[in-house]
This record gives structure tokens, C-alpha cells and sequence, in this order.
């Protein structure tokens, strides 16, 4: 089995260890290098070539010969890897380059098993990246158990349970869709007859999915349930099976986590109050942000904000990308792009909608997924209906990132499911007819408020007080890091 493997076994020691190194693999004149801190991998290299990175980005198309040669140079002048200089220049997209690196990984700890290669050492220096991937082990072996499509051949009638089913497990996986849904009926011991048609899937998707779950080494398939298994009824909790993402790619411009106490950050937790101050005691439940044109800044509204609702204490709040045309959300958290929206709203099987999220520290995510090629049709949807209602007996606050009011017409299909409605109008772009034409297309009583985009920071002309703001040598205040000097007399 996969998880006999010597090299599993020792990034498994590895990791429950929590130890930091270069580990070193061999195999005649070919050698890999995995990079872990704290257990799990930052990154992966190996001596082949074709799975070096830049051949890596060639082949997937995300760059040409010519630029990747520039890049080499500036990389070597600078001595950084090649990974983290194709983000330092922006020459291709954080996300992409998040799940290319993953795939690396992979690709090198795939031939390491298939080709038995050695353990040579382990170097207690780690080395450190600006954008590690901090890939467990577990998510490894979840692509090595795809690849080996093994189904169960038990009788129908025999009993599936699961093995060491701590949320700290399974959240960590990056789990497809399917996987998902069916670790979610196998909360309590399940037959695999049981299993069989359940949110749609047949015979063959369910014994593949448990066969890959047998040969990570979490489930069993036995003739009957152990008596002394916890048996836990109900709907499991969303924080035990939507799988979380780290979020080391995310986007410098997600203000709110990069710096809390920034001047922007105290922007959006301002608007945060604004909006519950609205109603009382309670943010309206869904809130879509939308702007009159292309540009202005919506999507960048809708992520920070989510992030700092999601920052308040007892309150569960999701994201969900509606703009199917150009998304971005998983450009901005750092998530990957599938499954998502799309998927769900064109999926033949009824898998759950939870079975399409991530999660982010407190903030569940649903993004786009992809570009639809028919988005006013798919967001007319009856299930797109029934999603949003689900989404309001799981969420507190539901953020929904609208396309652009013009020159399209699916932010005004979202208009109508939602509580209220945001306008992001960007500082001296937005042109003036648009937003006028927006305003009169929206139902006034769902208008909850502007938000002025790309406005040049004002406090420093205004009169406060601003030794309140200093405190101590690093202040938690984002308006000064000096006390204002006293005027002369």
C-alpha cells in the first residue's frame, strides 16, 4: 500500500514531529528535495528536468521560452528561487502559480514512491519561502490514491467506518466534490448499499471514492460496525468536512489580513459597523456587492469585507463569487478555482452545496469556479434559488460578489435574492451616467449604501487628535506612527 512506503513513512515522522529541514531522496544518479517546515512541505525540486518549474510553466502554457529565459537571469542575479521571482515580478497569477507548485510536489512525490527512491538525509536547516505551500502529507497521498482508481469488491451489505475522523484531518485534505459528500454520510458507519445512490452517485463512483479513502488509510470495510464506535447523528459540522486552504497565496491587496491596524483595514471594519447599524443589532444576512461598471473595485470590496465579518466572534459568514463572467475571488484568498458556483448549478448529481467550498481561517468560500459560458441562465436557476436558501440556515452573513451593473444584466437576477445591496463607485472613474442609471435600476429599499472606491487617505489633513492614535514605539493605530510635533508658538 501507498502509505507503507518508506519515504511516506518518513514525511510522516516528519510531520507528526513537526520538524523544519530539507529532506533528501535518491535514486542512481537522480535525487529530489523536499523543503518542510513544521512537518509539512514549502516546496519540492528535483534534478530531472521535465519537472523543474520553468518547464513545468511551458508546458502548462502560463509562460514563453523567452520570458521564462528572463526570468532565469533575474532569479540567478538575485538569488531567489525561480518560484518566488515569477511572483516577486507578477509574471503569472498567484493562484496559478499556488497550484502549479502543489503539482509539482506532487509530480516529484509520485516518481519518488514509483521509482522506490532512498532517504539520504535530512538537513535540520530550513529554508525559508515568502510563498510556501504548506502541503500536508495526507494531500500527497489523496492524489497518489486517485491515480491508483482502486475500487472496493466487498459485498454490498458490508460496513464502511471511518478511521481516525478528527476535524484536524480531514479539514486539512483538499477533497473534490464527491469525496466530500460521500465522507459526510460516513459520519456513522454506513453499508456500502446505503451509500450507493445517495446525493446521486452510483455503484462504481461510490466504490472508486471509498478505494481511495481505503488506501490512505481512512476507512475500513468490515462486515459489521465496531461496537465501540461513536455513533454521531445529524448533519456533520461544516468546520469537520469543507476542507481548509492556508492561504499563503493570498492577495497582498486582502488588506484586512495583511495588516488589521492599517488605515485601510479600520475602513472596512467601519463599514462592517455601518452596515449593522443598518439593522439593529445584526448585519443584513445577504449582502451583495455590486458596482455600476467594470473596474471599480467591487471584488476587492467583497473580500475584504467578508474577511473582517468573519473576524467577529459566533458569527459563520461566506463568500460567494456570483461574477461568472470574469471571477476573481480565488485570486484574492488564494484558493483554488474549482469546484465551485459552476460546478454546482451544472452538476448532474445532488451533491450537497457544502461540497463545493473552501473554507479560510473562520471564512467559507464559494467561488466562481469557472468562466460560464451561459451566466444569466445559470444564475436564473431554480437551484440557484434553493442554494441561497440553504445559504441563510448555515450562514449568518452571506457576501455575494456581483458582476458589474453594466453593460450587463446578471447583477440585477442577484439584486432580487439578496437583503440589501452595496455600490462600489471608484474615486474619479466611475463614470457619472452609469452610476446614475445603476441607481435607478435598483430597488431603492435594497440600496444599503456607496462605497467610495481608491480614495486617497484624508486623516492626516483633518484635526484629530493624533498623540490618542501613538502608543508606544509600534502603535496598533494605523494613522501615525509619531506623535503629531507641537506647533510652534
Amino acid at each position: 500500500m501507498i502509505i507503507d512506503h518508506p519515504v511516506v513513512g518518513k514525511l510522516r515522522d516528519l510531520q507528526s514531529q513537526e520538524r523544519s529541514g530539507c529532506l533528501l531522496l535518491k535514486r542512481r544518479d537522480e535525487s529530489a528535495r523536499f523543503f518542510i517546515q513544521q512537518g509539512r512541505v514549502d516546496a519540492a525540486s528535483s534534478s530531472l528536468a521535465e519537472l523543474r518549474l520553468g518547464q513545468l510553466l511551458l508546458k502548462d502554457g502560463l509562460i514563453r521560452t523567452s520570458g521564462l529565459r528572463k526570468l532565469l537571469r533575474k532569479a540567478k542575479r538575485s538569488k531567489r528561487p525561480l518560484g518566488e521571482m515569477i511572483l516577486h515580478v507578477s509574471a503569472v497569477r498567484l493562484s496559478a502559480v499556488n497550484e502549479l507548485l502543489c503539482h509539482q510536489a506532487f509530480l516529484i512525490f509520485q516518481r519518488a514512491v514509483d521509482y522506490d527512491f532512498q532517504v539520504e538525509s535530512f538537513d535540520e536547516h530550513a529554508k525559508e519561502f515568502s510563498y510556501p505551500c504548506r502541503i500536508p502529507l495526507q494531500a500527497l497521498l489523496l492524489g497518489m490514491a486517485r491515480r491508483c482508481n482502486r475500487s472496493v469488491d466487498s459485498d454490498a451489505s458490508a460496513i464502511v467506518t471511518l478511521l481516525h475522523g478528527s476535524p484536524e484531518d480531514f479539514a486539512q485534505i483538499p477533497w473534490d466534490a464527491r469525496e466530500v459528500a460521500v465522507l459526510s454520510c460516513l459520519r456513522t458507519p454506513s453499508s456500502i448499499a446505503d451509500l450507493i445512490g445517495r446525493h446521486g452517485l452510483s455503484e462504481t463512483e461510490v466504490r472508486q471514492l471509498l478505494g481511495t479513502l481505503q488506501l490512505m488509510g481512512y476507512a475500513e470495510v468490515s462486515q459489521s460496525a465496531p461496537a465501540e464506535q461513536e455513533q454521531l447523528s445529524g448533519q456533520p459540522p461544516l468546520e469537520w468536512i469543507v476542507p481548509a486552504v492556508n492561504g499563503e497565496f493570498a492577495s497582498p491587496r486582502l488588506e484586512i489580513l495583511k495588516d488589521q491596524h492599517s488605515f485601510i483595514s479600520e475602513q472596512f471594519k467601519s463599514l462592517k459597523i455601518s452596515l449593522n447599524g443598518l439593522a439593529g443589532d445584526e448585519i443584513p444576512q445577504i449582502v451583495g456587492v455590486s458596482s455600476p461598471f467594470m473596474g471599480d473595485g467591487k471584488s476587492l470590496v467583497s473580500s475584504n469585507l467578508s474577511m473582517a465579518l468573519s473576524r467577529d466572534l459566533g458569527r459563520r459568514v461566506i463568500l460567494v463569487d456570483c461574477d461568472l463572467r470574469k471571477p476573481t475571488a480565488q485570486e484574492y484568498l488564494g484558493v483554488p478555482q474549482g469546484p465551485g458556483l459552476v460546478h454546482y448549478l451544472e452538476e448532474d448529481h445532488d451533491l450537497p452545496p457544502f461540497s463545493f467550498m473552501r473554507r479560510f481561517h473562520n471564512l467559507y468560500i464559494l467561488t466562481a469556479g469557472r468562466v460560464a459560458d451561459n451566466p444569466v441562465e445559470l444564475l436564473s436557476l431554480k437551484r440557484m434559488r434553493e442554494l441561497i436558501d440553504y445559504l441563510r440556515q448555515e450562514f449568518d452573513a452571506i457576501i455575494l460578489d456581483c458582476p458589474p451593473f453594466e453593460p450587463i444584466s446578471d447583477a440585477r437576477i442577484l439584486a432580487k435574492l439578496t437583503d440589501g445591496m452595496l455600490l462600489v463607485v471608484r474615486s474619479g472613474k466611475t463614470p457619472y451616467v452609469c452610476a446614475e442609471r445603476t441607481l435607478k435600476s435598483v430597488d431603492p429599499d435594497k440600496i444599503l449604501g456607496l462605497v467610495l472606491n481608491d480614495v486617497k487617505p484624508i486623516v492626516f489633513n483633518t484635526y484629530y487628535n493624533y498623540s490618542y492614535y501613538y502608543y508606544g514605539e509600534r502603535g496598533a493605530y494605523p494613522y501615525s506612527s509619531k506623535p503629531r510635533p507641537k506647533k510652534r508658538s
